[in-house]
């Protein structure tokens, strides 16, 4: 059996330790402790692009309740700024706000960019925030009835952040085959391709026509078009009778989601396709045909004109013979 005074010495030892452990873990817990958790989006080349970022408190809660709830670890009034020491980068977003943030909490702040760059790659930004938090507490007045004052403290720091930079997805019209003929329909299929370095989800063409296209539809259906991928679009045309030769302009709508861009922006593209439209046929015939047939009347008529003048002009010669 141990001495008394070793088992004294023991428990006090342990009291010490456990209170050094709980004083260091209510120091990490007693001040927020904002990061950068997560990066959702890039930068396009000209085009403006949306970059989200997930603000979170990593601040420990405390180890031991309080009496009262303080919430020293609560980051306040939090605003965030992004910002480029690159003159190629342009933000186009002010400062936005993040409210407050309890230990473990998240907060996801939008920025909009452009960029000027011609170089796909990784390049940086600032990430500025600014949040007060409670800095001590302190009693006045009388001790039976103390008046508590809170104390807070104006903190600002910076992050700095690698974003993406990339073409993304391109939308091109590779090939258009076949033609229409004016009063016909017409079969025309044509090839999208995407010539950027990122997918295009849910990808939808729609046709809007134009005269001399009376009418014109397409296959419906959304589909995912990964870069250097095409996709095949058959579209039926119906164009004027009275349509001029020549090529003529048919209106495509194509949108598509960008998944870099958080997945949920719908982005619209306007491309033009030239159609050579060409003189009906039939029509030429029936107009040639009614030509002949009025050329055939005019003559039969004019022949039976002429046979009659020439009778009746024979038969005044006879009478005045007589």
């Amino acid at each position: 059996m141990k001495a008394p005074w070793i088992l004294g010495i023991a428990l006090v030892l342990l009291f010490l330790s456990t209170t050094i452990a709980v004083n260091g873990e209510d120091q990490r817990a007693g001040e927020p402790h904002l990061e950068a958790s997560s990066i959702y989006g890039s930068l396009e080349m000209d085009r403006a692009s949306t970059i989200s970022i997930v603000l979170h408190n990593n601040a420990s809660p405390l180890g031991v309740p309080e009496e009262l709830d303080l919430k020293k670890a609560d980051a306040s009034s939090i605003t965030a700024e992004l910002e480029s020491s690159d003159d190629r980068v342009h933000v186009l977003s002010g400062i936005q706000m993040a409210g407050t943030l309890a230990p473990g909490e998240n907060e996801t702040v939008q920025f909009m960019a452009q960029t000027e760059l011609t170089d796909v790659g990784i390049y940086p930004l600032q990430l500025r925030l600014n949040y007060s938090r409670l800095s001590k507490v302190t009693a006045e007045g009388v001790d039976s009835a103390p008046d508590l004052v809170f104390s807070y403290e104006e903190v600002s720091f910076e992050i700095p952040l690698l974003v993406k930079v990339v073409r993304g997805p391109k939308i091109e019209l590779k090939e258009v085959t076949e033609e229409a003929t004016a009063g016909k329909e017409a079969n025309l299929e044509l090839d999208i391709l995407n010539s950027g370095d990122e997918p295009a989800n849910d990808l939808h063409v729609e046709a809007r026509p134009l005269p001399p296209f009376l009418r014109a539809e397409n296959e419906k259906g959304d589909v995912d078009l990964d870069p250097g991928s095409s996709y095949l679009v058959k579209l039926q045309v119906f164009t004027n009778v009275n349509a001029t030769p020549g090529y003529s302009p048919l209106p495509i709508k194509i949108s598509y989601r960008d998944p870099e861009q958080s997945g949920q922006m719908i982005k619209d593209q306007d491309l033009a396709l030239l159609v050579m439209v060409h003189k009906n046929a039939s029509s030429i015939t029936w107009l040639l045909l009614a030509a002949g047939l009025l050329l055939l009347l005019l003559l039969a008529g004019g022949y039976y004109g002429r046979r009659r003048f020439l009778g009746k002009k024979r038969k005044s010669r006879r009478i005045t013979r007589n």
